[in-house]
């Protein structure tokens, strides 16, 4: 389920959990204001890749190998945990 990864979300700070007032079955969820800090930092990470990997010297096919690589090392890490 998604509770443990609420809990350990909470517990480092990055959201805010509380119940809601109309329905105390259901738990609000809100981005707190260090998760948006870190939502800021994660999203310029694609960018600063493609900057960085434009200044490589790596060719189209290189990088397209590196990718499928990387897509298979987490393909096996993942059927790894899932065991």
């Amino acid at each position: 389920t998604i509770t443990p990864l609420l809990k350990r979300m909470e517990k480092i700070g990055l959201i805010e959990r509380e119940r809601s007032l109309q329905d105390e079955r259901k738990i609000l969820v809100c981005v707190s204001d260090k998760g948006k800090e870190l939502e800021e930092k994660a999203v310029s990470i694609p960018m600063q890749l493609i900057q960085n990997l434009g200044k490589s010297k790596l060719s189209i096919n290189d990088l397209m190998t590196l990718r499928n690589q990387l897509n298979e090392l987490i393909d096996v890490l993942q059927n790894k945990e899932s065991k």
